[in-house]
């Protein structure tokens, strides 16, 4: 459900992903956009990636003046995106 915040002219669309993978542990959520992180426990279990997805998501959101956080908890991460919306009409 998407939700208006009159203060931002922003449009949150809110999205869960489910891990079917190592999940993301809670220490980790603030490194996870940095170019080139991988988790621990992705390379101890050879999982492939270049650890470049979530930094390129995060400075496209930044170049549209959007954002995206993300929270971590038994094992599913939450990711939420925020993105402006100049024609929005309440």
């Amino acid at each position: 459900m998407d939700s208006y915040s009159s203060d931002t002219g922003a449009i949150s669309n809110p999205g869960t992903v489910y891990q079917c993978g190592p999940g993301i542990g809670a220490h980790e959520i603030d490194a996870i956009f940095d170019k080139f992180y991988r988790s621990k426990q992705a390379v101890h279990q050879g999982i492939q990636g270049t650890g470049l997805g979530l930094a390129l998501v995060q400075q496209l959101l930044n170049l549209m003046g959007g954002q995206i956080t993300a929270s971590s908890n038994d094992g599913e991460t939450h990711f939420e995106i925020w993105l402006p919306n100049e024609g929005l009409k309440q």
